[in-house]
């Protein structure tokens, strides 16, 4: 079965998913933090994290994550996954709709794997090929 039409729960890391959808190998940030936190290098204009947790902390995690974005003009991605869920992805709706694009970073959209690649698909036209 192609990765693509894998159930969610089979997918196993985020970043292998996504590199093979959008024809890119990802570097893995070094942590700022302590925990299974990392950032995805190599979709340009991005900041792309990854978080597991058996405890929700999305929007915890978010703010931090804007903290570190916002202030480098990035758009900020948080893919999440808790123990036997799909995983997640939390995207601002300013970074995917334009008429939002005055919107505050607060106001975001979830959605899963598969629609964020399509995103990034149509909205990065200079994604660093593997």
């Amino acid at each position: 079965m192609p990765t693509s039409q894998l159930p969610q729960r089979q997918i196993d890391s985020p970043a292998a998913f996504l590199g093979q959808r959008l024809n890119v190998r990802f570097e893995k940030a070094r942590s700022r933090t302590r925990g299974p936190s990392h950032d995805l290098i190599g979709i340009p204009d991005w900041l792309i994290e990854c978080k597991e947790s058996d405890c929700p902390r999305v929007k915890g995690w978010w703010t931090a994550l804007l903290y570190v974005a916002v202030p480098q003009d990035l758009k900020p991605a948080l893919i999440y996954h808790y123990p036997r869920r799909d995983w997640r992805v939390v995207i601002a709706v300013r970074d995917v709709l334009p008429e939002f694009s005055q919107a505050s970073p607060h106001w975001t959209i979830e959605t899963d794997l598969e629609v964020f690649s399509a995103i990034l698909e149509r909205r990065t036209s200079r994604v660093r090929p593997t």
